[in-house]
């Protein structure tokens, strides 16, 4: 379980710290601040979600 946790972390990491360096080439200053804390706020989001999709399928594999 530990293992599927670290590898939802370490792509839910990628896929948003693409998006926010893709924002930081776009704006600078303040703004890029804004939205680092933006893309933090739903890299956390996204890998609680990753993480409960990754559990209920889990749950489904066993119970089958």
């Amino acid at each position: 379980m530990d293992n599927i946790n670290l590898k939802i972390l370490l792509v839910s990491y990628l896929l948003f710290n693409k998006i926010s360096k893709s924002f930081y080439a776009d704006y600078q200053g303040l703004i890029t601040k804004k939205i680092n804390f933006i893309t933090l706020l739903f890299s956390k989001a996204g890998y609680l979600l990753l993480r409960s999709i990754f559990t209920i399928f889990k749950l489904h594999a066993d119970f089958f």
